[in-house]
């Protein structure tokens, strides 16, 4: 039981990174409340990715291979 909510809970946080990376193409809504919340908290889960892999070309891959890596939790999750 348990398991499904953490499938769950895996399945907002891609969202959530999905979300937050749409939201950077929009520069002009910085200052709303909403987008300012999900960035501090995106940044802060994506943090130590960010320093081990560092933007190309003002590409930030942080978001892709912080999804990889929740895709590679939930197989796990779901082989236990």
């Amino acid at each position: 039981m348990i398991k499904h909510y953490i499938l769950k809970f895996l399945d907002y946080l891609v969202i959530f990174f999905i979300i937050d990376a749409i939201l950077s193409w929009f520069h002009m809504l910085e200052n709303v409340f909403i987008v300012r919340w999900i960035r501090k908290i995106s940044d802060f889960l994506l943090k130590p990715i960010k320093r081990r892999i560092p933007p190309v070309d003002g590409i930030d891959f942080s978001p892709i291979v912080a999804i990889a890596i929740i895709y590679l939790l939930k197989a796990l999750i779901r082989s236990l």
